[in-house]
């Protein structure tokens, strides 16, 4: 099964791909996240790098993702590329992913191309309000990223929440599940249980 965790940045996602994940461990379960496949940006740059809208669908490679989803829903292994969210681009190497039975992807704009909604049996999407992803955004830019709080206030407000409400948004009409607040372990417990009696196929 191909789950798809959606929302804006911050908003959890990764969190709940790790804790289902762990919950449906004895399925073996990969996760990819939408992250890995920005764009790389080395031939702008550090000046013009820091000017580039990180969250318009147009700086993801959409399409390397595609077919890595679908290498790994043929039972194939993938090269998933590596990305430095300091420098903006791409390091030399790859990870590689190996199939599993299940496939969590997650991302802030998976739900935007129509591709990869058809390879996903469930989509989840966390509806989660600004104010706590900003506090979120800001923790883990300044300790995660090098980035100053300052940076990053003038970024969610020039453009992070400017794209979430015009992109990712309105891709909450294709979830089958929308949180709209951090689900507790009985909710994620309670996905697991549905995908592993498939219950999404």
């Amino acid at each position: 099964m191909v789950i798809g965790i959606a929302g804006g940045s911050c908003s959890g996602k990764s969190t709940l791909a790790r804790s289902l994940v762990e919950l449906l461990g004895d399925r073996k379960t990969v996760h990819v996240s939408q992250d890995n496949y920005y764009k790389d940006q080395s031939v702008y740059s550090e000046q013009e790098r820091e000017k580039i809208n990180y969250d318009s669908p147009a700086v993801f490679d959409i399409d390397l993702l595609v077919y890595h989803l679908s290498r790994l829903i043929d039972g194939r292994p993938i090269k998933k590329p590596i990305y430095d969210f300091v420098t903006h681009t791409r390091v030399t190497g790859y990870d590689l992913v190996y199939p599993e039975n299940d496939i969590i992807l997650e991302g802030i704009l998976i739900f935007t191309d129509k591709k990869l909604r058809d390879l996903m049996h469930l989509r989840i999407f966390l509806d989660i309000t600004a104010d706590v992803r900003l506090a979120r955004r800001v923790l883990r830019d300044t300790e995660e990223r090098g980035r100053t709080p300052e940076s990053v206030k003038k970024q969610w407000f020039d453009s992070v929440e400017i794209m979430y409400e015009k992109y990712v948004a309105p891709t909450k009409r294709y979830a089958d599940f929308v949180f709209t607040e951090n689900p507790e372990y009985d909710d994620i417990a309670s996905l697991a249980d549905s995908i592993r009696e498939g219950e999404h196929l």
